[in-house]
């Protein structure tokens, strides 16, 4: 991630990008003995990550519950723009 913000400023590009990064679902990998997802509800499985980067975004950790139905409003949001009908 730190890499793809540096490569944004070195373009001249982070004043005017947003990056967002998030999944659908967690990953197994060996906490438990075994690799993959689907298989259980352990926290690694279904703590999805969310990290948004960008002008106007102050750094914080939030442990609030989040859908992916709130990505679009949230970064509306952020900016100032009205959610479309």
């Amino acid at each position: 991630i730190e890499r793809i913000l540096d490569r944004l400023d070195d373009l001249g590009l982070s004043e005017n990008t947003v990056v967002c990064i998030t999944s659908d679902h967690g990953e197994e990998l060996f906490e438990r003995g075994a690799q993959g997802h689907g298989l259980t509800l352990f926290e690694e499985q279904i703590h999805v990550p969310l990290i948004i980067a960008g002008p106007g975004v102050r750094p914080q950790a939030l442990g609030e519950v989040f859908s992916a139905i709130d990505l679009m409003p949230t970064l509306l949001r952020q900016f100032g723009l009205s959610l479309p009908k």
